[in-house]
């Protein structure tokens, strides 16, 4: 039986490993007898990893992959390989009081502390855990900007970051002020279509400066010409017994003002753009509707969080392929009170089937992340549904599904090994890699 419909699975074959007569120097890892859940495609029986300097070069079946003599293998015999898990909605330790309560142009990173209690990190890799999205603890309609780090206790904070900036964040609902969300999001909304208008005005400052860089160029090109006609005119002038005419040299041209360095503007921009998500923590289906068309004026690619609004109806995410991420609370009972008071715990499953991508996160402590996406299951969510939940569509929320979330060639050698499919009762963690290399649990 395969867990996971979808793309198949491709082995890719060594062509040309290396040129004739050249030596490979390349760092070998090859993982075989593991059955395989790519999340990318279907489950492979008896599989094979094959790893180059810390990234996937090969997924495939056992005699479809050439393994290069001397890779350092790893004997998967009787266990179940899995991408390592992505927690896209962590709350990590931080070293400051302020985290989250800055503008745009402050990031989750700069308050990251990778230095904390070891311990509690490496719970995080005996859960399957790799990597994680650093949570804004406060934030209001234009919060801070957060980043994705990989678990890697022991080492330097630069060596845990995957992608600074990847996300900005908002809050919508605040239940003390029945109009307050939609005044933010009236706030949120001009703020982008502001930072649309910065667009311009940078690119005219770009332009400005383009043509003053020529217009230097010629200045010194006609100043060179004046200095040559004024040692012309000075030596006919000695030759004649003369005083020498008074040479014109070329005015310097004005430099236009540069644009001003503005880190919050510079956040804002890279949304309008494409190049960063907005996040969105948001549950009234009214303002996710409002916020969908505010998406679609400015440019911006948006990641929902909780979105229980949508239990009574999905109409505002039809036809668009927007992120949902789900938290611990929307995985299980209603709530009587608040903004939570409609949600179906069937939310995960309904999104899936309407081909709306579901992220989940285990909130406080990603220790129970694959426990959050096994509890969505019973409510309608697919065994793969929630794999990819806590993998790539996890990934792909918080900005990185480019390098983690699955296993496919090019990405991130991050996976695990466990004992089972890693969303069964009684599956338990036995080695975890980061970047092809093992890590201590």
């Amino acid at each position: 039986m395969n867990f996971i419909p979808a793309l198949a699975v491709f082995a890719f074959p060594f062509l040309g490993l290396q040129e004739e007569g050249s030596e490979d120097t390349s760092t070998w890892v090859v993982v075989e007898g593991a059955r395989i859940l790519p999340v990318a495609g279907d489950a492979i029986d008896d599989g094979v990893l094959l790893i180059r300097d810390g990234s996937i070069y090969a997924v495939g079946v056992a005699g479809d992959v050439e393994v290069p003599e001397g890779a350092q293998r790893i004997d998967g015999t009787g266990l179940v390989l899995s991408p390592g898990l992505v927690d896209a909605g962590a709350y990590l330790p931080t070293g400051s009081t302020n985290h989250g309560r800055s503008g745009p142009g402050h990031d989750t990173f700069e308050d990251f502390n990778a230095y904390a209690t070891a311990e509690q990190f490496r719970e995080m890799l005996r859960s399957g855990v790799t990597a994680a999205h650093i949570t804004p603890r406060s934030i209001g309609p234009v919060g801070c900007s957060s980043s994705v780090v990989k678990i890697r206790p022991g080492e330097a904070a630069n060596d845990w970051l995957v992608r600074r900036g990847a996300l900005l964040n908002s809050r919508l609902n605040d239940p003390a002020d029945p109009f307050a969300p939609t005044k933010e999001l009236d706030a949120l909304a001009k703020k982008l279509r502001e930072a649309r208008g910065a667009r311009e005005k940078q690119a005219k400052a770009v332009e400005e400066m383009e043509e003053y860089a020529d217009e230097v160029e010629e200045f010194w090109e006609d100043w060179d010409k004046a200095k040559k006609k004024e040692e012309k005119d000075r030596k006919k002038a000695e030759e004649k017994g003369e005083e020498p005419k008074k040479t014109k040299y070329p005015k310097p041209p004005k430099k236009p003002k540069p644009a001003k360095a503005d880190p919050d503007r510079d956040a804002l921009l890279a949304v309008v753009e494409g190049r960063r998500a907005l996040r969105v923590w948001v549950h009234d289906a009214g303002l996710i509707d409002g916020l969908v068309e505010v998406a679609l004026d400015t440019g911006a690619d948006l990641v929902l969080v909780g979105a229980t609004g949508l239990a009574g109806d999905l109409e505002p995410l039809e036809g668009r392929r927007i992120p949902v991420l789900l938290g611990p609370v929307e995985l299980t009972e209603r709530s009587r009170r608040g903004v939570l008071q409609d949600h179906d715990p069937a939310l995960a499953g309904r999104l899936e089937a309407a081909g709306i991508p579901v992220a989940i996160t285990a909130g406080g402590d990603s220790r129970f992340l694959a426990l959050r996406a096994a509890q969505a299951m019973p409510h309608g969510l697919s065994e793969a549904g929630a794999l990819s939940a806590i993998t790539l569509n996890a990934a792909r929320a918080a900005g990185v599904g480019g390098r983690l979330g699955s296993l496919e060639p090019g990405k991130d050698a991050d996976f695990v090994l466990w004992t089972g499919h890693p969303l069964r009762s009684g599956s338990r963690v036995q080695r975890v890699f980061i970047n092809g290399e093992e890590v201590q649990l």
